[in-house]
């Protein structure tokens, strides 16, 4: 816990992490809607729906790992 705190005071070393997690979701996002594809499942009437569904994915996950350095930086937790 203190290492994760003392980590990610450094501002450079969140940023990274920050920047790394957003590059992770357009990853996701591609690899996600991929699946379907690869798998014959996309239709014109489903691609609206899987796309979004990625998209919704990546987000989550972003949110989530990005949550602990934000909130780190921000002082929130000591």
């Amino acid at each position: 816990y203190k290492m994760m705190i003392h980590g990610f005071n450094i501002y450079w070393v969140s940023c990274f992490y920050i920047f790394s997690m957003a590059l992770l979701a357009m990853h996701l996002s591609h690899g996600f809607s991929s699946v379907f594809q690869t798998l014959g499942l996309r239709t014109e009437q489903s691609w609206p729906i899987i796309r979004a569904a990625g998209y919704a994915f990546a987000a989550i996950i972003f949110v989530g790992h990005t949550s602990i350095p934000i909130s780190i930086m921000l002082g929130w937790v000591e």
